[in-house]
C-alpha cells in the first residue's frame, strides 16, 4: 500500500475510531480496539490528545498560534486577499493611507509569528499578543463592527484566542518550566 493511502486509511480509521469512542458509533473495521489514550487499529497505534505531553501541547498550540497571525498577516492584509481588512483600517485611521498602514499591520504580524516560533520571551510575547488582540478588537468592535466577519460576535473568537494563549503560555509553559 502505498505510503500516502495508508496515511488516508489511517487517517480515517482514527477519525471513525474517535467517533466510536466519544460516541458509541463507528463505521466498522476489521480490528480496532479502544483504549483512553491510543487507539490501535489493525497493528497501528496512533496517539490520541489524550496521552499528549505537556510539551507536546504546547508546541502544537504555539505552532497553531504563530499560523493564525501568519494567515491574518501574510494572506489577509500582505497580499490582500481579505480586502475587508484594508476597509476596517481605512475606516478607522483614514483611507488616504489604509494600503500602506495595512501592510505595514500585516508585516508586524508576520513579526509576531516569527517572535512566537522563536521562543524568546515567551512571557512577555503572551502578553503582548493578549494585549495587542484585546486593544484590536476592542476598537473594531466599537468603531466597525458591521465590517466585522461575525458583526460584534468577533469579540467572543478574540476572548477564545486570548484566552488559549493565555493557556498556552501560563498554564502549559509553566508546568514544562522547571521549578
Amino acid at each position: 500500500m502505498p505510503d500516502s493511502s495508508r496515511r488516508t486509511n489511517i487517517s480515517f480509521l482514527y477519525l471513525s475510531s474517535v467517533l466510536a469512542f466519544q460516541f458509541g458509533f463507528g463505521v466498522g473495521s476489521d480490528v480496532i480496539n479502544f483504549h483512553p489514550t491510543a487507539v490501535n487499529v489493525s497493528g497501528y497505534s496512533i496517539t490520541t490528545p489524550y496521552n499528549m505531553t505537556e510539551k507536546s501541547k504546547h508546541q502544537l498550540l504555539t505552532y497553531f498560534i504563530a499560523t493564525v497571525w501568519i494567515v491574518n498577516g501574510l494572506f489577509c492584509k500582505v497580499l490582500n486577499l481579505v480586502p475587508r481588512h484594508q476597509e476596517i483600517v481605512g475606516r478607522i485611521l483614514g483611507n488616504q493611507h489604509s494600503r500602506i498602514l495595512t501592510l505595514i499591520i500585516g508585516l508586524s504580524e508576520i513579526a509576531m509569528a516569527v517572535w512566537i516560533i522563536s521562543y524568546l520571551w515567551t512571557r512577555v510575547n503572551a502578553i503582548m499578543q493578549i494585549l495587542i488582540i484585546a486593544t484590536m478588537n476592542s476598537l473594531e468592535f466599537f468603531l466597525v463592527p458591521d465590517l466585522l466577519l461575525w458583526g460584534k460576535a468577533n469579540a467572543v473568537f478574540a476572548f477564545m484566542f486570548i484566552l488559549l494563549i493565555y493557556y498556552n503560555e501560563f498554564h502549559l509553559n509553566k508546568k514544562l518550566i522547571p521549578q
